[in-house]
């Protein structure tokens, strides 16, 4: 009977850090976003977009050309914005060229950075 209190103990032990680990970065998200948010609201697509990046923080030009019913060029300006404001930057050696939300992703997946490097050299073959 001691070893089950044991392992109860250990599981509810694993369980409780977890939960702190993800309330951590629930709060770092919504911190972020907020941050997000407040830099492209004085413009028309560019808080949708944002917003999608939480849900799923890689996107393409013509993800956003073909959602919004927008120019090609129309739609690589809006990347562009974001990328000025540092809430996209470019995946390498992707295609078609596909752009992270880094901020997002350290904060849920860990650094970015090494992410990316991992992935050089593979490409993506989604139009």
């Amino acid at each position: 009977n001691g070893e089950w209190d044991e392992w109860i103990e250990f599981c509810l032990h694993g369980a409780i850090i977890q939960a702190e680990r993800s309330a951590t970065k629930v709060n770092k998200l919504d911190r972020l976003r907020r941050r997000y948010m407040k830099s492209v609201r004085d413009t028309k697509r560019l808080p949708d977009i944002v917003e999608a990046l939480f849900a799923v923080p890689a996107i393409r030009i013509i993800d956003i050309q073909k959602k919004y019913d927008i120019a090609y060029d129309t739609a690589r300006s809006d990347i562009a914005k974001l990328e000025e404001r540092d809430i996209l930057i470019e995946s390498p050696q992707t295609h078609p060229k596909t752009f992270i939300a880094s901020g997002v992703c350290d904060i849920a997946y860990g650094d970015i950075d090494k992410v990316l490097s991992e992935s050089e050299g593979k490409t993506t073959t989604n139009a």
